[in-house]
């Protein structure tokens, strides 16, 4: 694994911190290949539970491409065929909990990657930018398209044409962050949140995740649907009744099924 990744392992989170302040967390191909790599190991371990991807520093959490290798190298270095920048943006069937500390500002293809986790806790005074257009590119690591399924028309397209930075504070208010945490804190917050997460049945939280991607795409009757298909699926394991007996005992569950 490079030097510009740093993997962590707390107990079941794996925390991916990506370490090239010296040029704001920007991504070359060898940072690219980390991450890809990183997070399918992650996928293949059942004792992972959840990932969280954060930067080192509390300025930047990720600049997006660097640009200087790019320009030396060429952009297809940082894009992993079918999984995007990264290999996060178009990584459509993670099924573990992603969950992004934006320890700093994050723009392009670093504001990218957070648009495509499931939770992000950022740090207060971060902002946030898609300024492609104004070096000839566009969002195109799925910038645009998240913009135009998660965020009011005008919003999206004030962000989209002009590249302009907004706050974190109007981030979460469009509903693109989760929480905001002062800065040398959002790590922790990450973490504490990765912990409830995992507190509940495993299965349990997979299977959420999935059927709220689904259902984002969906009818509302098909929705139901998948969602019945869902509840049919988790009947079928070992952990059915046992957050309804543990709770009706006063335990903590015993979690079996992975």
């Amino acid at each position: 694994m490079t030097n510009t990744l740093i993997v962590e392992r707390i107990a079941n989170i794996l925390i991916l911190r990506i370490n090239r302040p010296e040029v704001h967390n920007a991504i070359d191909a060898a940072t690219c290949l980390a991450i890809d790599a990183a997070l399918h190991e992650a996928e293949r371990d059942d004792a992972i539970g959840a990932v969280i991807l954060t930067g080192t520093g509390d300025k930047t959490f990720c600049a997006g491409m660097d640009l200087k290798f790019a320009a030396r190298e060429g952009v297809e270095h940082v894009m992993i065929p079918g999984r995007g920048f990264c290999g996060v943006t178009e990584r459509h069937d993670f099924a573990k909990p992603l969950i992004c500390a934006a320890n700093g500002s994050a723009y392009a293809g670093g504001f990218e990657m957070l648009l495509a986790c499931d939770i992000v806790i950022a740090n207060d005074s971060a902002r946030f930018a898609l300024p492609e257009i104004k070096r000839g590119l566009f969002a195109g690591a799925g910038g645009i398209v998240r913009m135009a399924q998660q965020v009011p028309r005008a919003a999206a397209l004030g962000l989209i044409l002009t590249g302009e930075p907004i706050t974190a504070e109007r981030a979460f208010q469009l509903g693109l962050v989760t929480a905001l945490a002062p800065a040398g804190q959002v790590l922790e917050q990450a973490i504490n949140t990765a912990r409830i997460i995992l507190a509940a049945a495993p299965r349990s939280v997979i299977a959420s995740k999935r059927l709220f991607n689904q259902a984002a795409h969906v009818s509302v009757a098909q929705g139901f649907e998948l969602s019945r298909a869902t509840g049919a699926e988790l009947m079928q394991g070992q952990d059915r009744m046992e957050g309804v007996k543990a709770f009706a005992e006063g335990r903590a569950a015993e979690w079996k099924d992975r």
